[in-house]
């Protein structure tokens, strides 16, 4: 989900299919992905890096584009989903999970949370970024 992911991906370019069962082989879209998520991470903090910091109103449009477009529906939205899905569904069953062995529910509960602290960090700084300048 973050940068190791996208590093893990990037390396397997070399090989043209990768096995995802015994003797099962498929053609290697891995490294794609891989090297879209370095770039969509570099993306993300040389905005944040320069004119985030520097509260220029473009940043903050482009990492909600980025939070809302990208992170939401590729990391959040499945997890949501089977949230919706599941028949018998308690939090405290999930956060007891994820916490006591790896996983997909450790998985998803770290883009819950990394995608929550990407709303906060959008959400406190609005009065910064959209208050109204006195131009004469």
């Amino acid at each position: 989900m973050g940068l190791p992911a996208g590093v893990e991906l990037a390396l397997t370019a070399s090989r043209p299919y990768v096995e995802v069962y015994p003797g099962v082989e498929i053609q290697n879209y891995l490294a794609d992905a891989g090297f879209t998520l370095l770039t969509i991470i570099s993306i993300g903090l040389l905005i944040t890096w320069t004119a985030y910091w520097r509260r220029e109103l473009w940043a903050w449009f482009a990492l909600s584009l980025l939070a809302g477009l990208y992170f939401f529906p590729v990391h959040v939205l499945r997890v949501f989903m089977a949230i919706a899905q599941a028949e018998d569904f308690r939090w405290s069953d999930f956060l007891l999970g994820a916490i006591q062995q790896p996983g997909i529910v450790r998985t998803s509960t770290l883009a819950l949370l990394v995608f929550l602290v990407m709303v906060i960090a959008l959400v406190i700084p609005v009065r910064a970024f959209f208050k109204k300048s006195s131009s004469y």
